[in-house]
């Protein structure tokens, strides 16, 4: 309300005041930063009051002013990036999240009218991310390109927006760019139908690569007790281990390594570790189970220049031939990587065995026996190599006196 003493030449005053509050309510009722709902109606009115010199007082009032709000459709599709914000290698099966944000005043449903990914990559599926997990899942709804109806997205909200895509046999070293476009659908917008584009930019290198941990030139290992060959008795547990290095420059995704052993070993339960942890053999949550013979480690993601390391336990059986080599390999693969088999691990079956009795057979061990590898008739000892021996002879001593179980070896 304004006051004041005033002639009666203030009546051009009173209308210029008039005319002032007029166009200060068009300025005050234009939508604040905060965002104005669709359909608020703002109202405002101007009264003047004054007094001439006689005291005699005069007010006026304006006609109310009423403004009701339009509907203005505005999005936000993110990210837009201009350099690579992650890295992806060939014949990999990977999700990127785009975010499609309300910045309009009113609730709106999105189209996803343009989708692509550069050559020769291939976009695999798009889905508006309903449970906001940033991953795929049941829940998520697929996306027909042009058709699809986003779920109700309210203002100063967001929905997501997964594109699954294959690299296939995409060159290292280059980018690859994911791009959508996403539309409003909202009717009756004082705005032109709203639009905008998101962009994704990977960055794709060589890959995952499965290798020796070592040595990137040489597959994955496998060992006998430490060596890539070892002499062992029947029903005696040696211990396989399996390592391996990702050598690549990306994440190997969905790793199995499998391990079918020959016939002529066991598996000895409850053996199984992955680097410093017991695994159960059961089908159950942790990454390794055992089905018979089959020796399974399955693991979600191994990172570049990451290390795994895999052991277990087995026997021979005890009909298997004396002097025989037993051959394993393990297999290893990944969704991303090219398949590659393990060095070769030799279980040689202990051609030496117990000293016994003549008559006795193997039930009259002789406990001290003097055992000797002679060169010739003449007595001669045969010099073999020092510290190459099995257990209990791993000096690899030539003569051997056999120990209290009457065994000994020399190689």
């Amino acid at each position: 309300m304004l006051t004041g003493k005033l002639n009666r030449n203030a009546l051009p005053l009173i209308l210029l005041l008039a005319v002032t509050l007029a166009a200060q309510i068009v300025a005050f009722a234009r939508p604040d930063n905060t965002g104005t709902s669709a359909g608020t109606v703002i109202t405002n009115q101007a009264e003047g009051i004054y007094v001439d010199d006689a005291g005699t007082s005069y007010s006026t009032v304006s006609p109310t002013v009423t403004l009701t709000v339009l509907a203005v459709s505005t999005l936000k599709t993110t990210p837009d990036e201009t350099s690579p914000s992650a890295t992806v290698g060939p014949n990999e099966h990977a999700t990127r999240v785009f975010q499609v944000c309300n910045t309009g005043n009113t609730p709106d449903l999105y189209t996803i009218t343009r989708a692509e990914v550069s050559d020769p990559a291939a976009l695999a599926g798009l889905y508006y991310d309903v449970d906001a997990s940033g991953t795929l899942t049941n829940t998520d709804q697929p996306i027909t390109v042009g058709v699809s109806l986003s779920p109700r997205v309210a203002p100063a909200s967001c929905i997501g927006v997964l594109a699954v895509i294959d690299t296939k046999d995409y060159p290292a070293n280059s980018n690859l760019t994911i791009h959508i476009t996403a539309t409003s659908n909202v009717v009756n917008s004082a705005t032109s139908r709203a639009e905008d584009d998101g962009t994704i930019i990977n960055s794709v290198g060589a890959g995952a690569k499965l290798t020796d941990p070592n040595n990137t030139s040489l597959p994955p290992v496998k060992l006998v007790n430490g060596n890539a060959q070892a002499v062992v008795s029947p029903g005696a547990p040696f211990t396989y281990s399996i390592a391996f290095r990702n050598s690549g420059d990306t994440p190997a995704h969905g790793v199995v390594i499998s391990d079918d052993l020959p016939a002529q070993l066991n598996y000895v339960g409850g053996t199984l570790r992955l680097d410093d942890r017991t695994l159960s053999d059961a089908t159950d949550a942790d990454e390794g189970y055992v089905q018979g013979n089959r020796v399974v480690v399955q693991l979600t993601e191994v990172a570049p220049g990451q290390v795994v390391r895999i052991n277990f336990k087995a026997t021979l059986n005890a009909n298997t031939p004396s002097g025989e080599g037993v051959t394993n390999v393990a297999n290893l693969s990944a969704q991303n990587a090219p398949p590659a088999k393990s060095s070769m691990a030799v279980v040689v079956v202990d051609p030496f065995g117990t000293v016994f009795a003549g008559r006795g057979g193997s039930a009259s061990p002789i406990p001290g026996a003097r055992v000797e590898i002679l060169q010739d008739q003449n007595g001669s000892l045969l010099k073999i190599p020092e510290g190459t021996g099995f257990d209990p002879n791993t000096s690899n001593a030539n003569p051997y006196a056999t120990d209290g179980l009457g065994l000994f070896h020399a190689r």
